[in-house]
Order: C-alpha cells, then sequence, then structure tokens
C-alpha cells in the first residue's frame, strides 16, 4: 500500500516494545537490582559501581519509546480508513494499553516525561515535560477507557489476529492485561494518601468484569535462529547459528547477594536463574566492584545467566509475567485495596511462587514445579513462607 495500515503498523510497534524491553530495561533492572554483576577480566558495566549517572546513561530507553515504540502506536490509534469501510477499534484499544504499559516504565525511571504534547512528529518537536503524577493518572483513566472499548467492540471492528504478536487478537486477554498494569500503577503509588482514588479504580476494574492476566503476557512473531530474528533476550547473550555467547553473556555474572539469597533458602530456582561456573562447578557471584581480584573472579569462576532464562532462540519473549500480576494483586488486597483478607493474599502469593518456579523450569514437568515450590514457600523462614513473615509487604517486595 502508498501508506501503512493499523494490521502493518502494530506488529512493528510490538516488536519494538518486545526488543526494548526484553534487552535493555531489563538488563538494567537486573543489574539495579544487584542481582548481576561484572567479573574481573571484563571492564563493562563500570557505571553501576561508580555510580555514574549522566545523560548518557541507557540513552536507547528514552529515546526507543518515543522515537520507534508511541510513534508507531500513536499511528495506529489515530488512523482512519480512507474509505471508511474498516473499523480499528481493535487495534486502537491494544495501542492505547501497551502506551499506558511503556508510560509507566518511562514515569517510573525518569518522573516528568514529554506527555500531553508528545507523539506529534513535525507539528512539535520540543514538546512539554508534564508532571509524572498527572501522566500516571492519565495514563489510568485511558487504560479504564482501553479496556471498555476492548470488551465492547463495534460489531464490525477489524480482528487483528495474527497481527497481534502478543494475544493473537484475544480482546479479553487485552482488557485483563489493561487492568493489570493500571493495579500495578495503583499499587506504585500506596503510601502516597491517595487510598480513596486507589480503592475508587479498582473499583472500575471489577466493573468491567475482566479481571487479571491469566497467562504469561509474552510476544512472538516467529523468533528463530537467523541473525536479527532470535527471540531478544536470548539473542542479547547468545550469537545466532553458532549458539555461542556473546560477550555480554561472558561478562553478566551473578551478584554474591542474590547468590547467598537463594542458597539460604533452598530455593529450587536457583539452578534456573543462573548456571554453575565453568571452572569450579559451583553457584558463584561477585559484588558489583571495579576492583575485584584476578583469581577467582573471572567469567569462568563466576556463574552466568541460567537455563530457565536463556531457553532458547524461539522462546516467547516477556512483556509481564503472571507470578507479577498474583504477586500485585497479593499486595493490593494487603494493603485492604483488594477484599478477601490474610488467606486470599496468602493463596496468591503461593500460586505466584508456584508459576515463577512454572516459568522458569523447575524439574521436569509442572507436576514436579508445583511441589518443589510447595516446598519451598512452606519453609518456615521468614519472607519465604506466608505465615513466618511478619510483614506481608517485605515477603512480596
Amino acid at each position: 500500500p502508498g501508506i501503512s495500515t493499523p494490521s502493518l503498523t502494530l506488529p512493528v510497534a510490538q516488536q519494538a516494545l518486545a526488543q526494548l524491553n526484553g534487552t535493555t530495561m531489563t538488563y538494567l533492572g537486573n543489574y539495579m537490582a544487584v542481582n548481576w554483576a561484572t567479573p574481573s577480566n571484563w571492564s563493562a558495566n563500570q557505571e553501576f559501581s561508580r555510580y555514574n549517572i549522566t545523560t548518557n546513561f541507557y540513552p536507547e530507553i528514552f529515546e526507543t519509546s518515543y522515537v520507534s515504540i508511541f510513534k508507531n502506536l500513536t499511528y495506529v490509534e489515530n488512523y482512519e480508513d480512507p474509505a471508511g469501510s474498516i473499523d480499528y477499534s481493535a487495534y486502537r484499544a491494544i495501542s492505547s494499553i501497551l502506551k499506558g504499559f511503556q508510560y509507566q516504565y518511562l514515569v517510573d525511571l525518569y518522573g516528568d516525561v514529554p506527555y500531553s504534547e508528545a507523539n506529534l512528529r513535525s507539528e512539535n518537536t520540543t514538546p512539554a515535560y508534564d508532571d509524572a503524577e498527572t501522566i500516571y493518572k492519565d495514563v489510568i483513566d485511558r487504560l479504564t477507557e482501553a479496556a471498555e472499548l476492548a470488551l465492547n467492540l463495534p460489531e464490525l471492528a477489524e480482528d487483528p489476529g495474527s497481527q497481534d504478536i502478543i494475544f493473537g487478537g484475544d480482546m479479553t486477554a487485552w482488557a485483563q492485561f489493561a487492568n493489570t498494569v493500571k493495579l500495578r500503577m495503583l499499587v506504585r503509588m500506596s503510601n502516597t494518601g491517595q487510598d480513596a482514588y486507589i480503592t475508587d479504580q479498582i473499583a472500575l476494574i471489577d466493573a468491567n468484569g475482566a479481571g487479571y492476566i491469566e497467562t504469561d503476557v509474552t510476544a512472538n512473531p516467529g523468533y528463530s535462529d537467523n541473525t536479527e530474528q532470535q527471540s531478544p533476550f536470548y539473542g542479547y547473550f547468545v550469537n545466532a547459528t553458532t549458539g555461542i555467547q556473546s560477550n555480554r553473556g561472558d561478562y553478566t555474572v551473578a551478584s554474591a547477594n542474590t547468590i547467598e539469597h537463594l542458597v539460604s533458602t533452598n530455593d529450587d530456582r536457583l539452578e534456573r536463574l543462573y548456571a554453575e561456573s565453568a571452572s569450579g562447578d559451583e553457584y558463584k557471584g561477585t559484588v558489583q566492584a571495579t576492583n575485584l581480584p584476578g583469581t577467582g573472579f573471572t567469567s569462568n569462576d563466576l556463574s552466568k545467566v541460567g537455563p530457565g532464562l536463556l531457553k532458547s532462540s524461539e522462546q516467547d519473549q516477556p512483556i509481564m509475567l503472571l507470578s507479577e500480576s498474583l504477586l500485585l494483586q497479593a499486595e493490593a488486597v494487603v494493603r485492604g485495596y483488594i477484599s478477601g483478607g490474610d488467606a486470599v493474599a496468602e493463596e496468591l502469593y503461593n500460586n505466584a511462587i508456584t508459576e515463577s518456579y512454572i516459568y522458569l523450569g523447575v524439574g521436569e514437568d509442572a507436576t514436579e514445579a508445583e511441589t518443589a515450590a510447595e516446598g519451598y514457600y512452606t519453609q518456615p523462614i521468614e519472607n519465604v513462607s506466608w505465615a513466618s513473615s511478619p510483614d506481608k509487604i517485605e515477603a512480596i517486595i
């Protein structure tokens, strides 16, 4: 066609979002959470241990969001069929939900960002930065509207089908995703003196009847082992066709903090989150530092990213895992935003752990993963078992 259409533009935007979230944003998140570190034989990632956060710190998150993701999603939202014969309401709902998902991350990372004047291209090349809380609340409103639209499409609305590389055109799933992103934003607003607002907004979620996501939210347009066609996270660490780790795969190792925590709590996910060290056949991490000893802390001495995360070049790219949604719901129950009390919160918490075990592939199958998860969360250890954790929010986090 002479111009693109929503059916052609939507999967491009979705893949860009999956690519950014599965690579740069995931990498930043794991370093900021001190899950990963750098071995002594590499000088990469020094900005973390040196606290060297400048205007050049991970700029691709901000830039790709606006230059690629928002640009294409806004095009889809605003597109009108020239002949007036095709209704693109489903595409508009999807685009609005994905914009909300990405805007939340930007506000969480940067605070004030361009919003009300953004995505106008040549009409406004210097958009104003809007207040973070104002953006949050407007995004929440748009997610509410998008969920309603997804559940109440016009009769002749075009089905995105396979052009939707996330849910395959399942609009109930999109409404559930909108509700879940909205819940995450509302839980983030806790302890800000806005409990009445949060409760009212959750009542709107309840009113649309879709609930929250019931499966992992993932993207997959047909990933393969070909160059530039691998699943984003996998391709970030493993070279296409050769199957040999990339430089990033060699200089990304476990943190001592995380290894020690997993070992001390008898967490079976250790062997899925990390690989045994090449030289010592052990699970070993290190601190984030620039002055590590040259012996015992090289990339061969330390654990790298594990098989539960690096599954295959064709693996689905996670956008939001079911385990996260369940933990968000558990936290909302503990804070009194969702009804149910302690028993419901405990069930959600335990189910979240189980889903994490299943996703990471603990055991030979889902049944073994469920059994292992139960063995883990029933240990009388603080912040492992619900009953042994006096601070439920800390246990969830």
